[in-house]
């Protein structure tokens, strides 16, 4: 073989191309089953066994690959322009060889040396094309691939046009071109275009899709100075990605072309916005979670649309923030059930990996095509969208609203001081659209309405922070004409009061000044819903949260504040709750145990005259002769909690205590006097002083 080579390197270019061009022509004509004629009959195919023959042929393409190796890099000047022709022609012959070889092996059903045989053979071929590639220049290689293009031999064959389009890939996507060679893309870029029209069945779907891909690469290199000769493609694009007899490949691939075009010509894509935007939005109303290569293409493309062409897409940014958040949605449940969901035994370990990756892709995604938009858009636009998007997801989609409440938190987070004062009532008024969740649906999974109330009310926080004291004063009573007007519905209240319960433990002090109203309101809620039991275990939140928001006003505020009114306003409500009963036994305790006895302990702390203790701890032993298990164990439970605050003041109370705590001992219900003698125990500690003798 070395002999050979090495001859064969002593004759000129022309004729080694031309040898290798008679080999491949040879070999196609004995491989594809065509007898050669008498003068052209170099083997005599039958005095041989296909065994030999096949070492035969595979030994003939390393020869010529290995010749091809050897051969200088043609170029395009004067003294070598004939052998372009040659080279051409090698190429030519070696594609449709490759096709043919290729199609004979997926048609028949061979044993498996044939099949082996076949496998090497493509393999040696595709190594013959690339050899003969690198024999072109970057510009000449593109000049061929152009007449390459109007062959309808080339054309009506789908392998060949598969292959040359992905060497014309390779060779755009890692060659050098200047200025002189954009004609030659220009060309190649109408060539290609007349392709991409083709949507018959002799192109297929992987030809339109390195067809755009080729497009693609000459957009990027070439776009901002002829614009007038891409942009009349984006019509074109907007019919295919629409067009669902196109694969989800390929739909991806023009998806990404249009994206580029976007982002080369800019202004110059305004004309066929509309155009663009219904294809993005058309896409997205359909999508499904088995397309999300295709749904990834189409976020990207749409990030540089909105980078290029944000400020003219007030139009369609409703439509493209609600269909994301549903995705987003979708695709956030979708990861939460995968890992919460143990793997079967059934499923393979590497299928369940590869969904999840695929989800987080997609997550990810979607999360970079909002934060793009929170950041391109202007925030005098961005917050009436973000209201109608809201609307807009309560009626169809309400629990898909999280995605563009956390725009909203991550904008007032990012503004600075100026501009947030100065958009400060616009953002408030969507917050407190979106702080109407708990009462638009009522109707949804108490846990989810929580959860996302949280995050408005986080926003909410947020701003009232970082706003001026006088921004701050006005903003407020906005809040509490909002949250504690007559008419108010309970939902609403409930929101306004987990409101003030976070913003009292936020700024702690610093609220006493805007509370003072706020605790007659308090007091107010907690007699109405002392009147009633809670039949219901959702209506408990409003007096939960007006419980917290008392007890942040009584552990943060001046000792001033719980005045003897105060004191005498709040006690009794205060108290009754522990008698209230919920048909959610958990729900219960939690509300009393976490909620209404640290706030009577607190109550009790914070003031210091045994004048005032008196009335609180008489109201607390009074619920130890309820007729109800559960709320003597709750009274016992808070008069712990007040012992332990008031220490050994307690001692003051202790004599009215023992007759109630007698009582208990011998209350007949095991559970009361175990209890009972639980706090007696605790009480002893606290004081420091036996209290058996009493008993």
């Amino acid at each position: 073989m070395c002999l050979c080579v090495s001859i064969c390197a002593l004759f000129d270019i022309e004729v080694q191309l031309k040898t290798v061009t008679y080999i491949i022509i040879y070999l196609s004509s004995l491989d594809g089953g065509t007898e050669p004629s008498e003068n052209e009959n170099i083997i005599n195919t039958t005095q041989r066994s296909s065994n030999h023959l096949h070492r035969l042929y595979l030994m003939l393409l390393t020869l010529s690959i290995q010749l091809l190796s050897k051969s200088k890099k043609t170029t395009t000047s004067d003294d070598k322009a004939e052998v372009i022709p040659l080279t051409k022609r090698v190429l030519r012959h070696s594609l449709f060889y490759l096709s043919q070889t290729t199609l004979i092996a997926q048609q028949t059903n061979s044993n498996v040396v044939s099949v082996r045989y076949k496998k090497c053979l493509i393999q040696k071929l595709n190594e013959l094309v690339n050899k003969v590639v690198k024999l072109f220049s970057p510009k000449s290689f593109l000049l061929t691939v152009r007449t390459f293009l109007v062959d309808e031999n080339i054309l009506s064959d789908g392998f060949c046009m598969e292959k040359i389009l992905q060497l014309c890939n390779s060779c755009l996507s890692h060659a050098y071109f200047n200025e002189k060679d954009y004609k030659i893309l220009l060309q190649l870029s109408d060539l290609l275009v007349n392709i991409i029209q083709r949507r018959s069945k002799i192109l297929a779907g992987s030809s339109l899709q390195s067809a755009t891909l080729s497009l693609s690469h000459i957009i990027k290199m070439c776009g901002k100075l002829f614009p007038d000769h891409f942009i009349v493609v984006v019509p074109i694009l907007c019919d295919i990605a629409q067009d669902d007899h196109v694969s989800n490949n390929a739909k991806g691939m023009v998806i990404a072309c249009i994206g580029e075009i976007c982002l080369k010509l800019k202004a110059h894509c305004i004309a066929h916005l509309s155009r663009i935007c219904r294809c993005f939005i058309g896409l997205l109303h359909h999508w499904s979670a088995n397309i999300n290569s295709l749904l990834v293409d189409i976020f990207a493309a749409l990030q540089k649309l909105i980078i290029c062409l944000g400020h003219f897409l007030s139009p369609y940014l409703v439509e493209f923030i609600t269909k994301l958040s549903v995705i987003h949605y979708t695709v956030k449940r979708t990861i939460d059930t995968d890992e919460s969901v143990k793997i079967s035994c059934q499923t393979p370990k590497r299928m369940k990996k590869s969904h999840n990756s695929n989800s987080t892709a997609l997550y990810q995604a979607v999360l970079s095509v909002l934060d793009v938009i929170a950041s391109s858009i202007a925030i005098r636009v961005l917050l009436p969208t973000f209201q109608l998007s809201l609307e807009k997801l309560f009626e169809e989609s309400p629990l898909a609203v999280t995605p563009i409440l956390l725009l909203i938190n991550g904008l007032v987070m990012k503004l600075e001081k100026t501009d947030l004062t100065r958009n400060a009532n616009s953002i408030l008024s969507t917050f407190l659209y979106a702080m109407d969740f708990r009462t638009k649906n009522f109707k949804l999974p108490i846990s989810d309405v929580e959860g996302i109330e949280e995050i408005v009310l986080q926003g909410v926080i947020s701003l009232l922070i970082k706003i001026p004291e006088e921004t701050f004063s006005s903003l407020y009573m906005k809040l509490c004409d909002w949250g504690c007007a007559p008419d108010t519905m309970p939902p609403r209240v409930t929101t306004f009061y987990r409101c003030t319960a976070m913003l009292a433990s936020k700024l702690k002090g610093l609220y006493e000044v805007f509370a003072h109203s706020l605790i007659d309101k308090i007091a107010s809620t907690l007699e109405e819903k002392s009147a009633t039991s809670y039949t219901n275990g959702g209506n408990i939140y409003q007096s939960l949260y007006a419980v917290d928001t008392l007890h942040s006003m009584i552990l943060y505020f001046s000792n001033t504040f719980i005045n003897q009114e105060r004191y005498e306003l709040i006690m009794q409500p205060l108290v009754n709750q522990l008698e209230k009963s919920v048909n959610n036994e958990e729900l219960e305790r939690k509300y009393i145990l976490n909620h209404v006895i640290p706030c009577i302990g607190q109550l009790a702390a914070s003031a210091h005259d045994n004048v005032i203790w008196q009335p609180l701890n008489y109201n607390i032993l009074m619920k130890m002769r309820h007729s109800s298990i559960k709320v003597r164990c709750y009274a016992l439970d808070c008069l712990q909690m007040v012992g332990e605050r008031l220490g050994e003041n307690y001692l003051i109370l202790l004599p009215e205590s023992i007759p109630y705590l007698t009582e208990l001992l011998e209350d007949g219900n095991e559970i009361v006097e175990r209890r009972c003698q639980s706090v007696i125990k605790r009480l002893e500690e606290g004081l420091g002083e036996p209290l058996q003798k009493y008993f």
